[in-house]
């Protein structure tokens, strides 16, 4: 039986995290086209259009609830998430979606692409009926390297990249794309542009793999403690 999301949701807005947790208890609700979630026949459950949508017309908000590098750590340790599950909004920060929002499936030729910090809207228009899809790489940023994290992909489109990793490994016309598009995250967006002014990376390819070394260890290590970290506040 398919489940049918209501066209009023939850929209999550924020800058900072005491923002977001305000935001959260507002519960505010907006207009947005139907979806449902249903079995693709092909690779599990994913979200459907339940009606036409227009490019560039917001879908849904990703919602959940907002968590640390740390906690993330912690859930994943424990067997309660998957490195898949939470969605990435910065490089200490992470959204634990709920269920309708972590039921969107990836795909290399997407039809909806994520804007500002959890907005999925449409790239093109969406026919009812669709199957509504992101790149996951858009949301995955450069210090979750691929000793941490990777997906084998069975998107099945002609661009399909067989195995997908963080923003820094979608191929650069793409990526370009996705630029125009206005389909990145403005946190993604302010790191990409931060290697950009260092030319190869330099300093912020090794504050990346710092943090990378630093969830590999604690995810690893066999009592998790908390440890301190100096990660930029942007």
């Amino acid at each position: 039986m398919p489940f049918i999301l209501p066209s009023s949701i939850y929209e999550l807005k924020f800058n900072t995290l005491e923002d977001m947790r305000e935001k959260e208890k507002d519960n505010l609700s907006c207009i947005r086209p139907t979806l449902i979630i249903k079995d693709t026949k092909k690779y599990g459950i994913g979200v459907f259009a339940g009606e036409s949508i227009k490019k560039g017309q917001l879908i849904k908000v990703l919602s959940g609830e907002i968590i640390s590098l740390d906690e993330c750590i912690k859930r994943v340790r424990m067997g309660e998430e998957t490195m898949d599950d939470p969605l990435q909004i910065g490089l200490r920060l992470y959204i634990d979606l709920d269920y309708p929002s972590r039921a969107f499936n990836h795909s290399c030729n997407p039809n909806a692409g994520l804007r500002n910090d959890s907005e999925l809207f449409a790239l093109r228009d969406i026919r009812g009926g669709e199957e509504i899809a992101y790149d996951y790489s858009t949301t995955v940023g450069p210090n979750i390297t691929s000793s941490i994290w990777t997906m084998k992909c069975k998107c099945g489109s002609k661009d399909c990249r067989k195995l997908l990793g963080n923003i820094l490994t979608i191929p650069e016309k793409t990526l370009q794309q996705y630029k125009k598009s206005g389909a990145l995250q403005k946190w993604i967006k302010w790191e990409l542009e931060e290697i950009e002014k260092g030319g190869d990376g330099g300093l912020q390819m090794e504050k990346y793999e710092e943090i990378a070394l630093y969830i590999r260890n604690a995810l690893k290590t066999t009592n998790f403690n908390r440890q301190k970290i100096k990660l930029p506040v942007h």
